[in-house]
């Protein structure tokens, strides 16, 4: 107490002496504010000072009334006062000096809030109040934990009992973070915040900051969806959001979301009209009844029909993933206790009833044995599950390992069938494996004259190269492949110059003209290239081709049209002689036909023209007609008598009719007699 009455003393004194003319002193002590260059200090206060009250910057004696910038004249109007610096340089001093309200009266619980941004870590401010004394209020930032370093806000409360026109620096709390002007917002039921500007963890309830809130998928809003923080609350420090709270309701048409089941990892969201509703249950659950359907109801929404699905465990001898109901454990697996996700196996070579319940039921299998549950050795079986042991199968058959059925049992090697029916493999075929198999033919090369044997034996000793057909029951059958003969009871490759084309026992043969075999077991020879040919057979090489008959010189090309050419070697086509002929790439010329003609390297005859003939074929000129006679057509082998009453009088001429006054009784006359009447005129002569 007696240090709260010498603060007011001192602030009284200090009221007086900045009335009496002192106003802002230099400021002994501390520095009063510490900022950084490019921050902004915002100051409001709750009540009206009166305007001989000073913003002291960096102690300047004259003090300086501000609003909105350094240096304007302070203007008191509304309820409060609002004083904005942006700081050019580092550090500064702030006190405020001739410190009075407009009322002349002491106000309670005066406020001075301090907004500072940007804000970082280890920025500080002091403020000084009636600054003319030594005195200053301690005010040190604590560090920013809010997103984006945003602005926050700080007060310093100064009242109480005082003297008029003084204020009274409050000692008990000197200063105080301001959770928020307004309170936080909670989110509605079926929303979500927007901006993220509804609760304290944000900084931004200061006054005229919006909270926004938007409905889910399915819901609509009532009340407002966006409310601004203002002023107006009844104790300083707090404020008043605008507006009323909303609230999401079910769009009509759309089912709500329905309530939470037990077990479940998913239930129903909002659904609309006609959806189904199917839960999840959790692994070990299964589902019992029938998905609700989303049906019209009144007017603002709609029902879910039937009852809600239900989860419930999994019982011993069953399991479930959620997605179904619970399915009964499958032979050979089990399950214990309650809410089982999975059967358990019961481990290989063991089996158990459908719908076990614990690892109890779990025996030896068929085709295992004893209490161990191995295999059954091959050559056994067993065919009851439980903990007996295998069984040796009958005839001395063969089975494989864990056998589980005396089916499984089959014949020795060199038999086929069951262990209770075996039949030997026929000549000709072997098996050589014990079964249930059929017995195999033996392959090319191979043959089996016994019955029951388990192999085939070579034809020759060299098998690689050895040919028969297949199931051959005798040696006698026995061949070489193509392009190799036998020899001293082995397969030889033909020898160059040979071929051998199929499977026998014959020996190999020479190529045929115009081909060659250049290797060993050769199954077919090699042409001779295009234009040449070998004059005889067995060749060993492409050196025993040569340009073959129908090509000449050394580049064996085709001999052309009228030259022929029946040799073997380099010599060139010849020409076609007088009377004959020849179409390209000829061996020979062909001889010309009577009533045509050729000369020498012609590659088709000529007929003979009218008036000439070619009595014989191999002619190389036509022969004119006496006279007499003529030919009426081109292509004739002889000559035709003028008819009477006609005539021709050289070769090669044709006939005439006598002149008027002449006449010819006879046939192929060369002249027309006087005097003696012209018989008439015999039909010309076909064509």
């Amino acid at each position: 107490p007696m240090a709260f009455l010498s603060l007011m003393m001192l602030v009284l004194i200090t009221a007086l002496q900045e009335a009496a003319g002192v106003v802002c002193p230099v400021p002994r002590g501390q520095t009063a504010l510490r900022l950084k260059a490019g921050q902004t200090l915002e100051i409001q206060t709750n009540a009206l000072l009166t305007t001989s009250t000073k913003l002291c910057i960096n102690g300047d004696p004259a003090g300086v009334s501000i609003n909105n910038a350094p240096g304007t004249t302070l203007t008191l109007t509304g309820a409060e006062n609002v004083w904005t610096v942006v700081f050019p340089t580092t550090f500064h001093g702030l006190r405020l000096a001739n410190f009075t309200f407009t009322s002349g009266t002491c106000v309670s619980d005066f406020e001075i809030r301090i907004f500072i941004s940007p804000q970082t870590s280890g920025d500080t401010a002091k403020l000084a109040v009636n600054a003319c004394s030594n005195d200053e209020l301690p005010f040190t930032l604590p560090p920013n934990t809010l997103a984006n370093n945003a602005p926050r806000a700080y007060v310093l409360l100064v009242g109480g009992d005082c003297p008029t026109g003084t204020a009274a620096v409050s000692t008990s709390d000197p200063c105080r973070e301001i959770s928020g002007y307004c309170p936080d917002l909670p989110t509605p039921a079926n929303a979500q915040t927007v901006n993220g500007a509804c609760t304290n963890d944000a900084g931004a309830q200061l006054l005229n900051r919006a909270c926004t809130v938007s409905c889910n998928f399915g819901y609509t809003i009532s009340g407002d969806a966006v409310r601004t923080c203002t002023a107006g609350g009844s104790t300083r420090g707090t404020g008043v959001w605008s507006g009323t709270a909303p609230s999401c309701s079910v769009i009509s048409g759309y089912c709500a979301a329905t309530s939470p089941v037990a077990n479940a990892a998913i239930g129903c969201p909002l659904k609309s009209i006609q959806q189904t509703c199917h839960i999840s249950c959790n692994a070990g659950y299964g589902k019992t009844g029938t998905a609700q359907q989303c049906v019209a109801g009144d007017a603002t929404s709609g029902v879910w029909s039937g009852t809600q699905q239900t989860c419930i465990g999994c019982a011993a001898g069953k399991s479930g993933d959620g997605s179904t109901a619970c399915t009964t454990c499958a032979a050979g697996k089990y399950s214990t206790g309650a809410a089982n996700s999975a059967c358990t196996s019961c481990g290989t070579g063991k089996t158990s009833p459908a719908g076990s319940t614990a690892d109890t039921a779990c025996v030896c299998d068929k085709g295992y044995e004893t209490s161990a549950c191995t295999p059954c050795a091959a050559g056994k079986y067993k065919d009851q599950t439980g903990p007996g042991t295998c069984v040796t199968c009958p005839s001395g058959g063969s089975s494989s390992q864990g056998a589980n059925d005396v089916s499984q049992c089959g014949c020795p090697a060199g038999t086929t069938g069951t262990a209770t029916s075996c039949t030997a493999c026929a000549a000709g075929k072997y098996k050589n494996v014990g079964g249930s198999a059929p017995c195999t033919l033996c392959p090319s090369g191979k043959y089996q004259a016994a019955t029951g044997m388990t192999s085939c034996d070579g034809c020759f000793s060299n098998d690689a190269n050895a040919g028969s057909a297949e199931g051959l029951q005798s040696a006698s059958g026995c061949g070489c492949n193509a392009g190799y003969t036998s020899s001293s009871g082995t397969c030889v490759g033909c020898a160059t110059g040979k071929y051998k084309s199929a499977v026998s026992t014959a020996p190999c043969t020479d190529c045929p003209t115009s081909t060659y075999a250049a290797t060993t077991g050769q199954s077919a020879c090699t042409s001779c290239p295009t234009g040449k040919a070998t004059s005889s057979t067995g060749h060993s090489s492409d050196t025993g081709c040569q340009c073959g008959p129908a090509y000449g010189t050394t580049a064996c090309s085709p001999c052309p049209a009228g030259k022929y050419k029946n040799s073997f070697g380099t010599n060139d086509c010849a020409d076609c002689p007088n009377g004959k002929y020849s179409s390209a790439q000829s061996t020979d010329c062909t001889v010309c036909v009577a009533g045509k003609f050729a000369g020498t390297g012609q590659a088709s005859c000529t007929d003979c023209a009218v008036g000439t003939y070619a009595a014989s074929s191999s002619t190389y000129t036509c022969t004119n007609c006496a006279s007499g006679k003529h030919s009426a057509s081109t292509g004739m082998s002889s000559c035709t008598d003028c008819g009477a009453g006609r005539y021709s009088t050289g070769s090669g001429m044709v006939c005439t009719d006598c002149p008027a006054g002449m006449s010819q009784a006879n046939t192929g006359a060369n002249s027309c007699g006087g005097g003696a009447t012209r018989p008439p005129l015999a039909p010309p002569p076909p064509p």
